[in-house]
């Protein structure tokens, strides 16, 4: 039995139980490249702000939360908190606001579009209950959770070696001559030559969007095998303080000190917790970070007193960091602009092109060993 022959085994058994899911993760991650705009197409009324006040100036963050507040009361159930802001995502976008359950038994996000300008409800929705919501949870976790995001990481590592061990099949069989024309040997199959074609001249693009997924999927375990070789920061989280007899200072405030902390960076996101004697986590994106939203640079800040209780800035971050922060970007294509992203939705398709040709190589092998 031949070095060859397993490798060969190996390939069609991963191909076999894993393609599917290969197929899937392509699909569904080609959908997501642009879904905000198709989001916005399709549901203008909550991600683009009517032009109502053209003249006048955007809320505040603490007008834009009493807004939401207000929204949450009226619905008459105390549990309910706001966990988060974000900043409009385009110039023209809507506010997002997410809202949830203190009750640790109903573990729904929902989010509450508000208007920049008016404060006005435009709408709300339930993440996970709509397509574009739908699709990253299927791509990102099955719907299986923890359970389904560890399942994919490991289906990622079998995938690298299912393309090294398509790499090994193809160059032990001279493929590297095998689409030179020659009139006395016979063509191969189409479907054969699409699959080897395929796979060999996107290996290297493969080999990218399957490890930066892996990363995302087992993020803490490859941080941790990362910390053996190079220093990683620690991300900042929201922490319990002492609230003693003060009032809770202001957003806006909060936000001019992180932005006073990270002068080259824009306002991203502020996330509260359910228990109201806990910081305040602020997210800002740097303007050489390579994800254009919710970046780097992370900040805690005591939302009473206004002191920063831990903080970390892409201007000091490590080699490690920067290389695990390029891991999102690369693997949407959003590090290159718009050409990365084209490139990454018609790469999406290769699997599935792969997948198909694959299957239609091994039922031809089978019927010929059949035959003899």
């Amino acid at each position: 039995m031949s070095l060859r022959y397993i490798i060969l085994k190996l390939h069609q058994a991963i191909a076999l139980t894993a393609g599917f899911l290969f197929v899937l993760s392509g699909l569904t991650g080609s959908m997501m490249v642009f879904g905000h705009e198709i989001d916005s197409v399709f549901n203008p009324e909550l991600l683009t702000a009517p032009p109502e006040f053209p003249a006048q100036p955007k809320l505040t963050y603490d007008a834009l939360f009493i807004a939401a507040q207000n929204c949450l009361q009226a619905k008459g159930d105390a549990n309910l908190y706001i966990s988060g802001i974000s900043a409009p995502f385009y110039p023209d976008s809507n506010v997002l606001v997410w809202y949830k359950s203190r009750n640790k038994a109903e573990d729904t996000l929902h989010e509450m579009y508000i208007h920049p300008y008016s404060g006005k409800k435009l709408g709300e929705r339930v993440f996970g209950a709509y397509f574009g919501s739908f699709i990253y949870t299927l791509h990102y976790s099955l719907f299986l959770g923890d359970t389904g995001r560890r399942l994919l990481g490991y289906v990622g590592i079998s995938i690298i070696l299912l393309l090294f061990s398509g790499v090994f099949l193809w160059w032990t069989r001279r493929g590297r001559h095998h689409y030179s024309h020659n009139r006395n040997r016979p063509s191969l199959p189409w479907h054969r030559n699409i699959h080897r074609l395929t796979g060999i001249y996107f290996v290297p693009l493969l080999l990218v969007i399957v490890t930066t997924g892996i990363y995302m999927e087992l993020q803490q375990p490859v941080r941790q095998l990362f910390r053996q070789w190079v220093p990683l920061s620690q991300t900042p989280e929201t922490t319990i303080i002492a609230q003693g007899n003060a009032h809770r200072m202001s957003i806006d405030n909060a936000i001019a000190i992180a932005e006073a902390e990270f002068p080259e960076s824009a306002f991203s996101r502020i996330y509260f917790s359910a228990n109201d004697n806990a910081s305040w986590l602020l997210t800002f994106t740097p303007r050489s970070d390579p994800k254009k939203h919710n970046g780097y640079d992370r900040i805690s800040i005591d939302s009473y007193t206004g002191k920063i209780m831990t903080k970390r800035n892409w201007v000091n971050a490590s080699g490690g960091d920067r290389v695990l922060e390029w891991m999102f970007p690369l693997h949407n294509g959003e590090a290159f602009n718009l050409p990365g992203r084209i490139l990454i939705f018609w790469s999406g398709l290769i699997p599935l092109v792969l997948f198909i040709t694959g299957i239609l190589c091994w039922i031809r092998r089978s019927r010929t060993r059949k035959a003899l």
